[in-house]
């Protein structure tokens, strides 16, 4: 009869064995989170936030001041590159001011140098403000029209300058000469709305002027080195 008991035990040891090997099966069928799972950890964390740049791709630049001693064009906008008053308030006024134009000896056959001089007429001393006189050429009926021109910091950077009654202040310009340009006529000084003659003074006459060629030297307090070159 052992024997047979013997055999009773086997089956119930073998019945558990598989159970066993069952449970097993089913917990290594679920998806753990293990070293070698596919959990999310932190090793994919979120990029770096990215930085704005200015819509125009490059470094804002400051707001120019009324000092207007930049390159670039002009037309018959007042002079100074500023509309307010320097000094104060103490800015000279149209009615204030004389001007001449004068030919140098800069000059060629095909292109013209001059020089613009602008006189304190008043009985005050009174501030110009840094930058280029805008100047007007007359057309065929007299009338004052604004001159095109480019402007330089010739020969440096304008200034703030204080004229006493009767001194001047000085500005080059220069232009391409051609026999197939017009001929200058009457040149003027657009100043804060009121246009002031500059009779002009020529070796051999007046000189021809082709459109869109006058280059403009900042307003200076004095003569020397003012000419273009």
């Amino acid at each position: 009869m052992k024997p047979i008991a013997d055999r009773g035990s086997l089956l119930v040891l073998a019945a558990s064995a598989l159970v066993l090997t069952a449970s097993l099966a089913a917990c290594s069928s679920d998806g753990g989170t293990g070293a070698s799972g596919s959990g999310t950890g932190s090793g994919t964390g979120s990029s770096p936030p990215e930085v704005s740049l200015p819509s125009n791709g490059s470094a804002s630049k400051a707001p120019g001041g009324g000092g207007g001693n930049g390159g670039g064009t002009g037309t018959g906008a007042p002079t100074g590159g500023g509309g307010a008053p320097a000094g104060g308030g103490t800015r000279c006024q149209g009615g204030e001011m004389a001007a001449e134009m004068q030919e140098q000896d800069g000059s060629t056959e095909t292109r013209t140098v001059s020089m613009l001089s602008l006189k304190n007429n008043s009985g005050r001393p009174c501030t110009i403000p840094a930058g280029w006189a805008s100047m007007g050429l007359s057309d065929e009926n007299g009338t004052y029209q604004p001159l095109q021109a480019s402007r330089q910091n010739y020969p440096g950077a304008g200034m703030n300058i204080t004229v006493k009654p009767g001194e001047w202040v000085y500005a080059s310009m220069k232009w391409t000469t051609d026999v197939e340009c017009p001929d200058t006529k009457s040149f003027a000084v657009s100043w804060y709305g009121t246009w002031v003659a500059a009779p002009a003074k020529w070796f051999n006459g007046p000189r021809q002027l082709c459109p869109n060629t006058v280059v403009q030297g900042t307003i200076q307090p004095t003569r020397v080195g003012v000419n273009f070159m």
